[in-house]
């Protein structure tokens, strides 16, 4: 079965939105964005044959001319084999990009790779270039070719446990399971860190379950100092920025976004929320195209202040339809629905970007991430062997399968086999959600199915 006949909405593979565009050069990114992740270098050494021919599947599903896999140029001596094998293929070539962040980024992937910058209020499709990591084109190479689901993700548990190491985890197993399999906690008061340092959520709750989003289990001091500022309030932020913001202007002037040139002014943003000055709607709006980075708090700021908070919040109020004046000092009136976010968005375009003639000269080097995340201790490459979980149970989530409503294919009580769908969604597009146990679904509900063995 074909790409196009919805082989990956039916057997789960997230990431894929853009299946169906037609483009000229898919693009597959093996560039970190997560210092504290190591699945990139462990998928590059082991799967490098199902790299290449995802990328080869993805190809002639986009009718793409070109296929590119983007390197870091620190990767050049593990990956021996793909280099050999893309020799012998006319249309794949290997790109080496320089080790900066967030060169990860989808449209700063895309301006290194084709030299042509385009807004992030602009579909990928548009630019003549589609993205997509490795995980998802060994999803696809898996369910094309081997009709398997995904069950089960590559992730990596560091910080404070006995043995730092990548795992192989299945879906709705518990965090708690993934670190006693590294060995357990080598401390007492803990929480967790949940993905890369810039974006991720700590997480209080050891039984949280892996999704097919989880990265990173990073366990930490409960008083460590990431946990401290992820820890304040949105208040206290703002609080915080009226006090000590001078408006140096660090925070735009070192912003990837603008520096890409983008509609996106942090400083800017800040006074509006600081001072009350009333600033341009479009300027305010920005906050749409921010990546949440986090540049603005961990290197460019003086006084540690958080743009990247305060873009985060205005931009889930504006999706939850909240009103945002409270927060925008009345600068905005009333509800803003989807549909007026999306007029917004376009708002944000106007013809052809042009990157600002600093930017060479403004990348962070990744090298430098984890420390200014306060993280650096546990950037250690873990044991490249890989631990396997054997979960009683698993606790599947819904809440990354599609907003349109969902399906659920089991019942309580019910005998079910490791592989089975047990959700899907109203979209003909959607992800659809299979277990990686058999066993007997014990609990179901709008938010979650639990399955015992």
């Amino acid at each position: 079965m074909s790409i196009e006949n919805n082989i990956l909405s039916r057997l789960g593979v997230t990431g894929t939105d853009h299946i169906n565009e037609k483009c000229r050069t898919v693009i597959v990114s093996a560039l970190k964005d997560n210092p504290l992740s190591f699945a990139e270098e462990y998928l590059l050494r082991r799967e490098w044959h199902k790299i290449i021919d995802g990328l080869k599947l993805l190809m002639v599903n986009h009718h793409a001319e070109k296929g590119i896999i983007a390197l870091s140029k620190s990767d050049r001596p593990v990956i021996a084999d793909l280099k050999r094998c893309v020799e012998d293929c006319d249309n794949i070539d290997l790109f080496f990009i320089d080790d900066f962040y967030p060169a990860a980024d989808q449209a700063i992937l895309i301006y290194e790779i084709t030299g042509q910058p385009f807004s992030r209020a602009t579909p990928a499709a548009l630019s003549g270039s589609l993205v997509y990591d490795l995980p998802t084109v060994i999803n696809i190479y898996e369910a094309v070719t081997e009709k398997t689901p995904v069950t089960r993700r590559l992730l990596t548990c560091t910080g404070e446990v006995a043995l730092p190491s990548l795992v192989l985890g299945h879906l709705g197993v518990s965090f708690r399971e993934v670190i006693e399999l590294c060995g357990g906690a080598t401390i007492g008061e803990y929480v967790i860190l949940s993905g890369a340092p810039a974006r991720g959520a700590v997480i209080t709750d050891i039984d949280t379950p892996v999704t097919k989003s989880t990265t990173t289990i990073t366990v930490l001091p409960a008083d460590h100092e990431l946990v401290k500022e992820r820890s304040q309030s949105i208040g206290a932020q703002i609080r915080k920025s009226k006090s000590v913001c001078n408006q140096c202007s660090f925070c735009t002037e070192l912003c990837p976004v603008y520096l890409l040139g983008d509609k996106l002014y942090p400083h800017l943003i800040m006074r509006q929320i600081a001072y009350g000055l009333a600033e341009p709607e479009e300027v305010i709006m920005g906050v749409l195209l921010c990546s949440e980075c986090g540049i603005c708090e961990v290197f460019a700021c003086p006084h540690k202040l958080s743009p990247r908070a305060v873009n985060k919040e205005i931009k889930e109020r504006l999706k939850q339809e909240a009103q945002p004046e409270s927060l925008l000092s009345g600068q905005m009136n009333g509800h803003i629905g989807d549909g007026q976010i999306s007029g917004q968005i376009n708002g944000l375009i106007s013809g052809q970007l042009q990157p600002r003639s600093n930017r060479d000269y403004r990348k962070v080097p990744f090298e430098r991430l984890a420390d200014l995340f306060s993280v650096g201790r546990y950037a250690e490459p873990p044991k490249m062997e890989l631990l396997e979980t054997t979960p009683g149970q698993v606790e599947l989530l819904f809440q990354e399968m599609s907003a349109a409503g969902i399906l659920p294919r089991v019942e309580t009580g019910e005998e079910i086999e490791q592989g089975s769908l047990v959700a899907e969604t109203k979209m003909s597009t959607g992800a659809r959600l299979h277990t990686g146990i058999s066993g007997k679904v014990t609990f179901l509900d709008k938010e979650r199915v639990i399955i015992r063995r």
